[in-house]
């Protein structure tokens, strides 16, 4: 059968997984042209100013001061003020980055008003949610929704997941031609959903696979090309070093490893040491992530590792101020937490955005999540200062 064209229907009683495999099997077939028809089409840049809506939200003209800076924003007021914030910088293949924090991606959060509310905060580099490879070039409305950005928040970094090289290697053609400023391969993944389709943490038990995803999409990518990888499936198959070196002899720019095995997912302690034995063995930077939840913890992560880069998950989903706080506080200048006020109005304006995005109904249940974790963060910070 001939591979339908992307974004066609199936005829008759054909199932829509035998029209995805088809229209794939057609890209392939198709080398790049595909990629290349959609890198044709204008990339949509969306412009915050368009998330002005009846209840207000703040756009991006109204964003800033007469100073261009950010109102309301006490990392920024510091700025203006003239305090002496001193930080390292992190280079990535041909990308300086202000700073080392790095927001990771996160499934369901990482949407477009979130990055501009961290990039705010001060992170550096703000990263997208997990894209599919395979939607991006079978053209998913939904899919290339998350390509969604605004010059206000970048540098940008896109990370795809999927297990086809040829697929992936079309999928950052499309993701560079929509404004990625770096392209970031996914191989730490551990949920179920996205190993079982042989992506993510599964490429770790598959070095040939990742080596040729990674070969595939350097090939394509003049934009820096990172990865991000976990200890190993499982302990006693680990071998992540071994990873590391294979994905620097493929051209990477940077690895980020988050020491946990995919077998933990989320449970347990992050493994820091694994980090370091990373920072040991490579010539390029290594970025640590994983159980970063106060700004203490990425000092006393490099302090331990000598990582060049920390990159901050669920830390920032309660507590975005994080990134802010640990600037200030590594500059020698006082971090207070931020008050209940702070937190409503933050609150609000990311609610406004997203409502103003995706509709009321979806942004409340996207944000659900994130309020119980901004709570929770709340009432340690008070249970902290009354101890």
């Amino acid at each position: 059968m001939e591979g339908l064209k992307p974004g066609t229907r199936p005829k008759g009683g054909e199932s829509k997984r035998s029209a995805d495999k088809s229209a794939v099997s057609g890209a392939k077939e198709g080398g790049a042209n595909v990629a290349e028809r959609i890198c044709r089409s204008p990339p949509r840049e969306f412009q915050i100013d368009n998330l002005v809506s009846k209840r207000g939200f703040l756009g991006c003209n109204q964003l800033k001061s007469n100073h261009g800076m950010p109102r309301n924003d006490f990392f920024w007021t510091a700025v203006m003020a003239n305090m002496d914030l001193q930080t390292p910088m992190l280079k990535i293949g041909s990308l300086q980055l202000d700073n080392w924090l790095i927001m990771a991606p996160m499934a369901g959060i990482t949407n477009l008003p979130f990055r501009m509310m961290v990039k705010r905060m001060g992170a550096a580099l703000v990263t997208t949610e997990m894209i599919s490879a395979k939607g991006l070039v079978l053209q998913k409305k939904r899919t290339l929704h998350y390509l969604q950005s605004c010059p206000e928040e970048k540098p940008l970094s896109v990370q795809l997941f999927g297990s086809d090289p040829a697929v992936m290697r079309d999928a950052v053609q499309i993701a560079v031609s929509r404004g990625a400023d770096i392209i970031d391969i996914n191989a730490g993944c551990p949920v179920k959903k996205v190993t079982k389709t042989g992506a993510g943490a599964a490429l770790l038990r598959e070095p040939e696979r990742l080596r040729q995803i990674l070969t595939a999409a350097r090939a394509v990518c003049r934009i820096p090309l990172t990865v991000k990888v976990r200890a190993g499936w499982r302990p006693e198959s680990a071998d992540v070093v071994s990873i590391a070196l294979l994905s620097e002899d493929c051209g990477v720019d940077a690895v980020t490893v988050h020491p946990r095995f995919a077998s933990q997912g989320y449970s347990g302690h992050a493994d820091w040491s694994i980090i370091g034995k990373l920072k040991d063995s490579l010539q390029i930077p290594v970025i640590g992530n994983g159980d970063i939840l106060r700004p203490s913890d990425a000092f006393n992560m490099r302090k331990e590792t000598g990582c060049d880069g920390v990159m901050i998950g669920r830390g920032a989903i309660g507590n975005p101020w994080i990134f802010k706080q640990m600037l200030l506080m590594e500059s020698g200048h006082d971090a207070a937490p931020p008050t209940a006020e702070e937190r409503k109005g933050l609150i609000m304006e990311h609610f406004t955005a997203l409502s103003a995005m995706v509709g009321e109904s979806r942004a409340a249940r996207i944000m659900r999540d994130s309020l119980l974790s901004v709570m929770h963060a709340y009432f340690s910070s008070l249970e902290k200062t009354q101890s």
